[in-house]
């Protein structure tokens, strides 16, 4: 089985080998601190509640399990971005 990647430059692909690396790095780091400061105090209190339910879980619960995946989704967003980029260790 072959593991050649597609090396096409796509606009996407254009877009992100053009940017800097201080660029990709401030945007993913402010991604990642802003959904970690929602789980954290004192912005953590606006979330802190236990209606609506949400999917049967409390409002709290369904919140944290959001940030989870939002930040599951970024870390793959991240390791993408890097293959692109050519910066995987």
């Amino acid at each position: 089985m072959s593991t050649t990647r597609n090396t096409s430059n796509g606009p996407i692909t254009g877009f992100i080998t053009g940017l800097d690396r201080r660029t990709v790095v401030f945007a993913f780091g402010l991604y990642f601190v802003g959904l970690f400061a929602t789980v954290m105090p004192p912005l953590f209190g606006f979330f802190n509640r236990m209606e609506p339910f949400v999917f049967g879980l409390s409002f709290v619960l369904f919140w944290v399990f959001i940030v989870s995946v939002l930040i599951a989704a970024g870390l793959a967003a991240l390791y993408w971005v890097e293959s692109i980029r050519g910066e995987l260790v």
